[in-house]
C-alpha cells in the first residue's frame, strides 16, 4: 500500500512545474482583476526594460520620445526622471534589453490581438499588459523545469524535488515577482540562470559541444538582463569537481571555448547596437551617477537588517545553507567554489548604492540565483540521513513558506512598508493580515523613537474614535465612527512610573495643555509631564485616563480635556489593540 502511494505521488509530482504554473497564473490574474490592475502591470523598472519593444516595432523611436504621449494617455504609465539617463554622448535608456528580447514573442502576439480585437495598438494597452503577465509565468515555469531537471541529476526522489520547487517558489519572493511585479527582470533571470546551470552540468558530464554553445548564448542573455549576474559562470567550474578537471576541459576544448566566446559576444550585439542608435557609441555607462561602492559593501544590512534583510524576509535562504555541509563531506573543491560564488554575488549586490533596491519585497536581487538555493535545499536533504531530521528540516521550510506567503499578502495589501521597514514596523506587522492596519507601516512618525510599538485605537462611550485632527490647535477630537491613520496611536509605557503616553501618526505626543483650558492636543515633540497619563482599567475592557493635573480626561462636545474631578460615562474609553 505504501509503495503504491509513493508511485502515485511520484507520478503526480512529475507535473509539479505545471501545477505551479497553474497556481501562479490563477493568483496573477485574480489579483489584477480584483484590483482593476490590468492596465498597471508594466510599471516602475519594468517600463524601462519593456520600452525597447514599442520603440523598435511600433514607433521606430530610439530616443523614446513616444513615452511622453504614453504617460499622458495612461494615468499609471509614469516613466519618471530615472528612465533616461544623461551621458556624455546624449540620453540613453539605462535599462538593458534582455527582458524585451525574452518577451518579444508575447509582445508580437499581443500586438496582433490588439489589432484584431480593436484595442489600441500602442504597446501599452491591455493586451500588451497581460502579455507581460503571461510571459513572467511562462519563464517561471521554464525556470522550474530546468531546476527540477538539475535536482534530479543528484538522485533526489521526485516527491522531494517537487517539495524543493514548492519551497523555492512559494517560500521565497520568487512567487511575488512572478505574479505581482512581473515586469521586473528577476523571474526572467531566474529562468535563464537555471537553464545555464543545467546546461553547464550537462556539458561537464557529457562534453557535448551543443551544451557548451547553449551555455554561451544563455550567459549572453543573462548579461543582457543584469550584467552583474555573469558571476554565475563560476558554476561551470563548480561542476568540474576538481581543479584538474577544469584544466582538462579548457585544454581539450580550446576551439569550442573560443567559438563559445564569439557566441557570447554576438549575443550582446543588440545592446551595443541600441546604444549606438541612441548615442553614436557602442558602449556607455547608462546608469549616470548610480554606482557600486565596492569599498563599502553593506553585508550586514543586506542579510540581516529589518529594512530589507534577506534572511529576515526570506529565511528559507538561510536554512538552505545547511546544504553546504553535504559539500563539505563530499567535495571540498565544490564547497570552495560555491562559497566564492555566494560571497562574490552578495558582495556585488551589497555594494550597489541603493543596497535595499528600492520598493521591493525582501532582497530582490537574489531572486535571480534561486536555482542555487534549490540545489542547496536538495543537498541538505542528502546531508540529513535520518527521517526525523529531514522531517524537522522540511517542516521548518514549510513554515518559511507560510511566512513568505504572508509577506506577499502584506506587501500587496500595503500592510508592510515596501521601502522603509524597521524593527518596530516588522514586529508590529509580523504575520498579521488584518486589513484594518493597512498603511500604518508607512507612517514613519508613528513608529520612530520607540523601542516597541503598541499600536492602538481608542473609542469613546459614544462609539466615536479619538482622532488627531489637523486643525489650527491640533486638537484631539472624537467625531468619527471609522478609524484610519489619524485615529491610530502608539501607546508608550513609561518605565518605573506606571504611566503611559500616546504618540499620534504625525509623530507628536498627546498633551494636556494646562496653559489652555486643559484641552488635549497633539503638539509635543517629546514626553514631559503634560504628556503623561495614568490608565485606570475598568470592567468590560474599558478604562479611564487621568492627566498630569490629577483630573480625568472627558468629552467636551467633540473635543477632549483633562478637566473632570470625577468620572462617569463621558470619561469611559475602550482600547482597541492592533
Amino acid at each position: 500500500m505504501t509503495n503504491s502511494l509513493v508511485l502515485i505521488a511520484n507520478r503526480f509530482t512529475k507535473y509539479i512545474c505545471e501545477l505551479i504554473l497553474i497556481i501562479c497564473l490563477y493568483f496573477s490574474f485574480q489579483f489584477q482583476m480584483q484590483h482593476n490592475n490590468c492596465e498597471k502591470i508594466i510599471r516602475s523598472d519594468g517600463l524601462g526594460y519593456y520600452s525597447y519593444l514599442p520603440a523598435i516595432f511600433i514607433y521606430n523611436d530610439y530616443n523614446f520620445s513616444f513615452t511622453e504621449n504614453i504617460s499622458s494617455k495612461y494615468e499609471y504609465m509614469k516613466f519618471g526622471d530615472d528612465f533616461l539617463k544623461e551621458t556624455d554622448a546624449g540620453k540613453v535608456n539605462k535599462y538593458y534589453i534582455g527582458l524585451s528580447i525574452l518577451i518579444l514573442p508575447f509582445f508580437l502576439i499581443a500586438h496582433l490581438l490588439s489589432i484584431l480585437l480593436g484595442f489600441s495598438a500602442d504597446g501599452y494597452s491591455q493586451c500588451y499588459q497581460l502579455s507581460v503577465l503571461v510571459a513572467a509565468n511562462f519563464y517561471l515555469w521554464l525556470g522550474c523545469k530546468f531546476t527540477r531537471k538539475l535536482i534530479l541529476t543528484y538522485c533526489i526522489p521526485d516527491h522531494i524535488a517537487a517539495l524543493v520547487l514548492v519551497i523555492t517558489v512559494f517560500g521565497t519572493n520568487l512567487f511575488f515577482y512572478s505574479t505581482f511585479d512581473v515586469s521586473y527582470s528577476h523571474t526572467y533571470s531566474f529562468a535563464t540562470i537555471a537553464a545555464f546551470v543545467y546546461f553547464s552540468h550537462l556539458f561537464i558530464k557529457t562534453e557535448k559541444t551543443r551544451y557548451l554553445f547553449a551555455c554561451a548564448f544563455l550567459l549572453g542573455m543573462i548579461t543582457l538582463l543584469r550584467p552583474t549576474n555573469t558571476i554565475i559562470a563560476l558554476m561551470f567550474i563548480f561542476f568540474c569537481g576538481n581543479l584538474k578537471r577544469v584544466k582538462d576541459i579548457l585544454l581539450k576544448n580550446k576551439k569550442e571555448i573560443f567559438i563559445s566566446f564569439l557566441i557570447f559576444v554576438v549575443s550582446l550585439f543588440p545592446q551595443f547596437m541600441l546604444y549606438y542608435l541612441q548615442t553614436g557609441k557602442f558602449i556607455v555607462w547608462a546608469y549616470g551617477n548610480e554606482n557600486f561602492y565596492f569599498n563599502n559593501p553593506q553585508f550586514f544590512k543586506v542579510l540581516f537588517s529589518y529594512k530589507k534583510g534577506l534572511f529576515i524576509y526570506t529565511p528559507s535562504v538561510l536554512f538552505s545553507l545547511l546544504g553546504l555541509f553535504y559539500l563539505y563531506i563530499r567535495n571540498k573543491f565544490q564547497l570552495s567554489v560555491l562559497l566564492i560564488f555566494l560571497f562574490a554575488s552578495t558582495f556585488i549586490i551589497s555594494s550597489w548604492w541603493c543596497w535595499w533596491y528600492g520598493a521591493s519585497l525582501s532582497q530582490r536581487a537574489f531572486v535571480d540565483f534561486y536555482v542555487i538555493i534549490a540545489l542547496l535545499i536538495s543537498f541538505a536533504y542528502l546531508f540529513l540521513k535520518k527521517y526525523l531530521y529531514r522531517f524537522i528540516y522540511f517542516s521548518a521550510m514549510l513554515f518559511c513558506t507560510y511566512y513568505s506567503l504572508i509577506l506577499t499578502y502584506q506587501y500587496r495589501n500595503i500592510i508592510i512598508d515596501c521601502d522603509d521597514m524597521n524593527k518596530q514596523k516588522f514586529w508590529f506587522t509580523f504575520l498579521k493580515t488584518d486589513k484594518s492596519i493597512e498603511g500604518f507601516a508607512y507612517s514613519n512618525s508613528l513608529f520612530s523613537g520607540i523601542k516597541t510599538a503598541h499600536i492602538v485605537q481608542i473609542k469613546t462611550s459614544h462609539n466615536r474614535y479619538l482622532s488627531s485632527v489637523r486643525d489650527d490647535l491640533s486638537h484631539i477630537q472624537a467625531n468619527t465612527d471609522h478609524a484610519l491613520l489619524w485615529e491610530t496611536f502608539n501607546m508608550v509605557f513609561l518605565k518605573n512610573e506606571n504611566k503611559i503616553a500616546f504618540k499620534s501618526d504625525d509623530g507628536k505626543y498627546i498633551s494636556t495643555r494646562l496653559d489652555n483650558g486643559n484641552i488635549l492636543t497633539h503638539v509635543a515633540n517629546k514626553i514631559l509631564e503634560w504628556e503623561k497619563f495614568e490608565m485606570i482599567k475598568l470592567e468590560n475592557d474599558s478604562f479611564i485616563l487621568k492627566s498630569c493635573n490629577g483630573k480625568f480626561v472627558k468629552m467636551n462636545g467633540d473635543y477632549l480635556s483633562g478637566s473632570s474631578d470625577n468620572y462617569s460615562e463621558a470619561e469611559h474609553f475602550l482600547l482597541i489593540k492592533k
